[in-house]
């Protein structure tokens, strides 16, 4: 489809707001600097529809000054027509138009001229009565305008009223009110014109000319991980602790093995996992002299009740050992370290365990660069999420609840789960409080397929997704998002569901994807994607408008879409309909005289 170019060269004073008026309709913004324009020959561009033909208004912003003679080279040629500004607050701005007026007749005398009064907010909000008699009245301002045989429009910049009013205006009489120049042995010359592609979606409006006041699709702001903070949590939780550690005057700490071993894999893979043993050999050797796995025998619910009893070398203190816990969940200590503490009690564990990051925080203590550690949010968590899929993820390997999808066994641990999703951790604290005896925790998931659920397990344990998702089943996994009130995951599939849509190459298919995602969006609170969905069709409504798709929209969103539709449609109040009318019909009845004059001539 095509779309002609009418060129709109904006004159007046200084500091009459004629960028601002550009911003204000090109951007809908006002700049809260004021920067001039520099450069003569500055261009934006927005496209309007009038009598089904699409009109691209390409507004040259000249550089600032009343004296039209230089700005001629740069800014006459090719002008459909000239958007003339005064100040309603500066009556001197308006004095100055007649003599500007004189000298664009005088170059281009069939360019239609369109007389603009802005800042009229100042009217509105000024309480003093001297300052608003001061100000030019709208009869003041048409008076003038009959003088020079056109119309006389009022608008803000600031609040943006009267701005796209304007603009209509500007389309019909650029459009319609030029009187064509008479020329022999040539052809009429024809306006430029440019394509708009109708064959795909435009997903970036900067790809394109004449889009300047297309709807922008926001960007999606993905919450941040919480995955290592979610996990520091469980520091406090007693409900499924599967460790303890055993002191020399037999005082004890519990912890969780999966934990452990995500935070320290070199210190407690091998005595966790392993099998069971009395004496433990090579690198712990240093920390722990004895493990009994399990303590308590026998079986519940085909499962062993596998809690781990660790005892700790004598060498290695109690408050030393319980500082070192803290920082394998959560790191916190660490940051706030001091010189003080048993720094070179706890530096030796580190070094003797290959504990990297610790050892580097107390290095810093030390050399006093206690700074570099309060700059670092944590030294642990790094590892983490790949050592839980590695190790843990849909694996056996010391799980200790399992869900049944489909009929088919997921097997989870209830310290990821507990921790990372209150939702599902209400279920497993209703199954243990129903069933005391059973360690192994069983909940049934209905309504959701094995590949939907598999992906939502593996977020909870990474804190992302697997890479080559389909869009229905990330359009599953945002329904799960919802439902166990997963907030960073809702957020992560309106993110991959909008690089779902920009991969789609034929416009079609295209469009039934983005109505289907945008009414799925609506059901399940995916706000940001709602609104880049609706913007999105709101910017291809050429494209949009004849598709059965939308029907499904609700009232409210075709609404939404028609007030926001690119191009936008030419509406003109019955005022202005009627000012337009008369114009183009003198500006019609002025050619014809001047025709028959040539005739008559002739």
């Amino acid at each position: 489809m095509q779309s002609e170019v009418l060129k709109i060269t904006l004159l007046g004073d200084h500091n009459v707001g004629k960028t601002c008026f550009l911003y204000s309709l090109v951007l809908n913004d006002f700049p809260a600097k004021y920067t001039p324009n520099a450069f003569p020959g500055d261009v934006n561009a927005t496209t309007y529809t009038l009598k089904k033909q699409m009109f691209t208004l390409c507004f040259n912003d000249p550089l600032e000054g009343d004296d039209c003679l230089k700005l001629k080279p740069v800014s006459f040629p090719g002008t459909d027509l000239f958007a003339v500004f005064y100040d309603i607050s500066r009556r001197e701005s308006l004095q100055k138009i007649s003599g500007l007026y004189e000298r664009v007749c005088e170059q281009t005398p069939q360019v239609p001229v369109i007389l603009v009064g802005n800042k009229i907010d100042l009217r509105q909000t000024d309480d003093q009565e001297s300052s608003n008699e001061a100000m030019v009245t709208l009869q003041e301002a048409c008076d003038v305008a009959e003088t020079m045989n056109t119309i006389c429009l009022e608008c803000s910049a600031l609040s943006g009223e009267g701005i796209h009013e304007a603009a209509c205006v500007m389309v019909h009489m650029a459009a319609y009110g030029q009187i064509p120049k008479r020329r022999l042995f040539r052809k009429e010359s024809k306006r430029q014109t440019i394509d708009v592609p109708l064959d795909s979606l435009i997903l970036d409006a900067r790809e394109f000319y004449g889009m300047d006041n297309a709807p922008s699709c926001p960007g999606v702001n993905v919450l941040p991980s919480k995955s290592v903070e979610d996990l520091a949590k469980m520091i406090h939780d007693t409900t499924c602790k599967d460790v303890r550690f055993i002191f020399e005057d037999n005082s004890y700490v519990d912890a969780h093995q999966i934990i452990l071993i995500s935070a320290a894999p070199t210190l407690f893979q091998e005595i966790l996992t392993g099998t069971a043993k009395s004496q433990v050999s090579g690198l712990p050797q240093e920390m722990f002299e004895k493990i009994s796995w399990p303590v308590h025998g026998g079986f519940q619910n085909d499962r062993k009740w596998r809690i781990v009893e660790i005892r700790v070398c004598k060498k290695v203190k109690r408050k030393e050992f319980l500082r070192l816990l803290e920082f394998l969940y959560e790191g916190a200590s660490i940051a706030y370290l001091k010189s003080d503490d048993s720094i070179h009690e706890l530096m030796a564990i580190a070094e003797k365990f290959q504990l990297q990051d610790l050892l580097t925080a107390c290095e810093n203590v030390l050399e006093g660069n206690e700074l570099e550690n309060i700059q670092k949010k944590t030294f642990v968590g790094g590892g983490k999420a790949t050592i839980l899929k590695d190790l843990f993820l849909k694996k056996p390997l010391l799980e200790d609840l399992v869900f049944q999808v489909q009929g088919n066994p997921v097997y989870a641990h209830q310290a990821v789960i507990v921790a990372r999703c209150h939702v599902l951790a209400a279920m497993v604290t209703d199954y243990r409080t129903r069933n005391v005896e059973c360690i192994r925790v069983k909940i049934e998931i209905a309504d959701i397929i094995i590949e939907t659920f598999d992906c939502l397990l593996e977020y909870l344990y990474t804190d992302d997704l697997p890479k080559d998702v389909s869009q229905d089943i990330l359009l599953d996994i945002l329904s799960l998002a919802n439902r166990y009130e997963l907030p960073r995951l809702v957020t992560l599939c309106e993110y991959r569901l909008i690089l779902k849509v920009q991969e789609i190459s034929d416009s079609r298919i295209a469009v039934s994807s983005v109505v289907h995602i945008l009414c799925q969006a609506k059901i399940h609170e995916a706000h940001q994607l709602s609104k880049w969905c609706l913007n999105l069709i709101a910017r291809n409504y050429l494209k949009f408008r004849t598709s059965k798709e939308m029907l499904r929209l609700s009232e409210q969103d075709r609404e939404y879409v028609a007030s926001r539709q690119w191009p936008q449609k030419c509406c003109l109040s019955s005022r202005h309909e009627t000012l337009v009318q008369n114009y183009l019909d003198k500006r019609k009845r002025l050619f014809q005289s001047n025709a028959t004059t040539r005739c008559a001539v002739m």
